[in-house]
């Protein structure tokens, strides 16, 4: 092989090498493009739901969370970006609006994962023992005690967006999840409401709520 044809096999190699180093960038970057859309919606929701668990402000600026988030291993701020790291996850992957299931878990637990309610319902979203998703949920604490809060959500997440394809509508949906019959209802608005209310903290242009988040009752 001449000189003159090795510079041109060479540079036809380098030319390559550049175009597959590019690919390879590409790819990396639309893949990262879910994992990076994840992280941005579950730090503003983070940032909402902090506000909402928020009692009051001390005089040095810190922030006094309810009681059952003060207590949580790490703090309240690290209990709260977990919860929305994971309430995102799990929307987007059964396509339900993760505001949606925040608000759901403020009216169900106060964002509390310990929860129990008065006949057994279990997380932040409080699934009914006797379900079939409460039955799953507390199969899936068994089996990984440390998953337990993820669990709940996913489940939570699942059974949502199995109702509002039979009920047609956000607000019917929530009906269902409640009581286990289509049709809204005034824990359909309330919760509704509540979404808007984060929506709003999220933006900048909503006042906290007035006092912590109740939990309201069990879910299907």
């Amino acid at each position: 092989m001449t000189r003159e044809r090795l510079a041109v096999v060479l540079q036809w190699l380098s030319l390559a090498g550049i175009v597959l180093l590019a690919w390879l960038v590409l790819r990396g970057w639309a893949g990262a493009q879910e994992p990076i859309a994840v992280v941005v919606e579950a730090d503003a929701l983070a940032g909402a739901l902090e506000h909402e668990l928020a009692v009051w402000e001390r005089r040095d600026g810190s922030i006094v969370y309810v009681a059952h988030c003060r207590s949580a291993p790490g703090g309240c701020e690290a209990r709260v970006r977990s919860i929305a790291v994971e309430l995102v996850r799990a929307a987007r992957a059964h396509r339900v609006d993760p505001w949606l299931l925040a608000a759901m878990a403020l009216r169900e637990s106060g964002l509390n994962p310990e929860a129990v309610g008065a006949i057994g319902e279990v997380g932040v979203l409080q699934l009914h023992p006797r379900s079939a998703h409460g039955q799953r949920a507390r199969a899936a604490c068994r089996r990984a005690p440390g998953r337990c809060g993820a669990a709940v959500i996913w489940i939570a997440a699942e059974h949502l967006a199995a109702v509002q394809a039979i009920c047609g509508s956000e607000g019917a949906a929530l009906g269902a999840y409640n009581r286990g019959e289509c049709g809204e209802t005034t824990y359909s608005r309330r919760v509704l409401r509540r979404r808007d209310g984060l929506r709003r903290v999220a933006r900048g242009d909503g006042p906290r709520s007035a006092a912590p988040a109740v939990a309201e009752g069990s879910g299907s």
